[in-house]
């Protein structure tokens, strides 16, 4: 499913694209909708992207479709555990990057207490 679109104030293009994939059943829709039946699983690829452009005076570049339409192959392509995988890898290395040990610990009574009580 393909959203094309501008805004009304500057014409900024925009453009989203859905891809759904199923595990057994069937998928199908309509300009505006998707509809999966009678599947175990479902995979959903969202790419989005806009013709902006950091170029003065009129910031504008491409038109969003061959971008996104690239970006949503590409990821319909490797697949759910591919993308997953990447997901945590990404993820990870971005919240992984901070931990904190004040070096103290709750006595038992008050670890086994709940937290409004304390």
């Amino acid at each position: 499913m393909t959203v094309p679109g501008n805004l009304n104030d500057n014409q900024l293009r925009f453009e989203s694209q859905l891809y759904v994939t199923a595990e057994g059943g069937s998928v199908g829709g309509t300009d505006t909708k998707v509809r999966v039946d009678n599947s175990a699983a479902v995979t959903i690829v969202l790419g989005a992207g806009t013709d902006y452009a950091d170029k003065y005076p009129a910031y504008r570049g491409e038109d969003p479709h061959k971008g996104v339409t690239k970006v949503v192959d590409a990821a319909t392509e490797k697949g759910y555990e591919a993308l997953r995988t990447e997901h945590i890898a990404d993820d990870r290395g971005l919240f992984d990057r901070f931990s904190l040990d004040p070096g103290q610990r709750l006595p038992d009574a008050a670890r086994s207490s709940p937290a409004q009580t304390r």
